[in-house]
């Protein structure tokens, strides 16, 4: 997934490094990650909504990215 997705992976393992609510990441939380990284552009991510069924680690993933941006 690294050499697909390469700026998304090293952005996610820098978050998940910096955050404290998280010690493992589960399947779903996996798969719902990959999924972001086949249906959000990056870094603009124009087309994520928080309100749709995304594992809450992206939501938060995605606040703090936005975050660095501004």
């Amino acid at each position: 997934m690294g050499s697909i997705f390469r700026p998304q992976v090293d952005y996610f393992v820098e978050y998940l490094k910096i955050q404290n609510h998280y010690k493992v990441i589960d399947m779903d939380q996996w798969m719902g990650f990959y999924r972001f990284c086949n249906e959000i552009s990056f870094p603009e991510m124009t087309e994520y909504n928080p309100e749709l069924a995304w594992p809450l680690v992206l939501n938060n993933f995605v606040e703090w990215i936005r975050e660095k941006q501004a």
